[in-house]
């Protein structure tokens, strides 16, 4: 059975919050500066004229695969660059 009563120490329950929220308010932040820089790697491509083709071996990514990963920096041979936010980059 769960014990629903309120806590010995409320100032303690409410540090533990504030520390789950803390590193949540973190995780988001890395992850949201993590798309700007993939969303900036993909702007300076557009204007050096590489946008759109893969940055280990120089073939084109398929139009369906930007489609999907605007950022993607390899072709479906290369996967370990396709997605920066969920692969190395």
């Amino acid at each position: 059975m769960t014990d629903t009563s309120a806590p010995d120490d409320p100032v303690a329950a409410s540090d533990e919050d504030a520390a789950t929220i803390g590193a949540d308010y973190e995780a988001l932040l890395a992850e949201a500066e993590q798309v700007l820089d993939d969303v900036d790697h993909a702007l300076a491509r557009l204007d050096d004229g590489t946008y759109g083709t893969c940055e280990l071996c120089g073939g084109p990514i398929d139009p369906g695969r930007l489609a999907g990963h605007p950022a993607a920096r390899s072709c479906e041979r290369h996967p370990q660059l396709t997605d920066p936010a969920t692969g190395p980059a």
